[in-house]
């Protein structure tokens, strides 16, 4: 579900707003998703203490409803688009280009996440990292061959699009690190309570409510390139500061460190999406969007897998957070070069 929901909001908010505006629109869009991400762990918090942890599920479904009647109540009244609707695929969908990669990306993902229990170097392990690998190889084959493949490899011969995507996969690994490591800390370690350490991740996020709007209003103005290799430095020293505060116990440090860091949190995502979404055609965007999502989320599951494997191993919090730092300062590299080094469609 979200798999659809998210590529076709994307497309829509591309659709709707024309460039110059596109970078504020995205950026209102990062705001609302960081508030709910960020809720996560106080009001899971705040259920699991007062009412029952099960809550948890429950509470999405008002929510939901209430988006979904939102949608379609207000979507009319903006249908209007700046670009054409992309044509149907006179093939069809792509049965074997969608089968091979579900199962290709869902090979290595349990590899990676059961890689810890079973042993990174026993059987299983390495069999499902190999049958991923070699489905993925299938897949490439598939698309090379249809006249109407899944997803059009030629896209990532645009700098701007595969760059971006790569920062969006680090990107969602960090975000997760922050909101699941974080919280866990703070109660494993700090002895905080659920709706305690729920309130400090919120610290995290307060502040985009500000900075988004600002960070899509300065993309529209200056472009992606600039403002997103701002937001990825000071995002990832902000997460090796989070790891100094782990080290030392310091509330203090992890709290301002957590502020700075969900500070810059949109100046990375919002010139990133608007980076990623704009370098395409028009016709193309929703298959962008799709693309965008799922490399993106891979990024979590391939984030979590691996900070949970260096605390199973070291059980120190500090080296997870370490290691992700450095990897934002690495992918501002491949930002740098890579973002608005092809022309942007409108």
């Amino acid at each position: 579900g979200g798999a659809i929901v998210f590529p076709t909001a994307l497309a829509a908010i591309t659709h709707t707003f024309a460039l110059q505006e596109r970078g504020q629109a995205l950026g209102i869009q990062t705001t609302v998703g960081a508030i709910f991400m960020s809720m996560g762990p106080l009001v899971g918090g705040f259920f699991s203490e007062t009412i029952s942890w099960r809550w948890i599920f429950w509470i999405n479904l008002p929510v939901v409803t209430v988006i979904a009647v939102f949608a379609i109540v207000g979507w009319p009244a903006s249908h209007e688009t700046t670009s054409p609707p992309a044509k149907k695929p006179a093939g069809g969908i792509d049965v074997s280009g969608l089968l091979t990669l579900i199962a290709g990306l869902s090979a290595i993902v349990v590899a990676l996440m059961q890689g810890d229990t079973w042993g990174w170097t026993a059987a299983a392990t390495l069999a499902f990292f190999g049958a991923g690998i070699v489905l993925l190889v299938i897949f490439v084959v598939v698309e090379l061959r249809r006249a109407h493949p899944l997803f059009e490899l030629g896209l990532l011969r645009i700098a701007t699009f595969s760059g971006g995507n790569l920062v969006f996969f680090v990107f969602q690994w960090s975000k997760l690190a922050v909101f699941v490591f974080v919280a866990l800390y703070l109660q494993e370690v700090l002895r905080d309570s659920p709706i305690d350490a729920g309130l400090i991740v919120v610290v995290a996020v307060a502040p985009t409510i500000a900075t988004s709007l600002l960070a899509g209003r300065t993309a529209d103005r200056f472009g992606s390139r600039v403002p997103l290799s701002l937001g990825l430095l000071v995002q990832g020293l902000a997460l090796v500061v989070v790891g100094i505060g782990m080290d030392i116990q310091s509330h203090a440090v992890i709290i301002a460190a957590l502020a700075v860091w969900g500070a810059a949190m949109p100046v990375v995502a919002v010139p990133a999406r608007r980076a990623v979404m704009s370098a395409v055609p028009a016709t193309q965007r929703g298959q962008a969007g799709g693309v965008n999502l799922t490399i993106q989320m891979l990024g979590g599951t391939i984030g979590v897998a691996l900070c949970s494997t260096i605390l199973a191993v070291t059980g120190d919090y500090a080296s997870m957070f370490f290691m992700t730092g450095i990897a934002m300062l690495l992918i501002l590299i491949v930002a740098w070069l890579t973002i608005e080094r092809h022309a942007t469609t409108t």
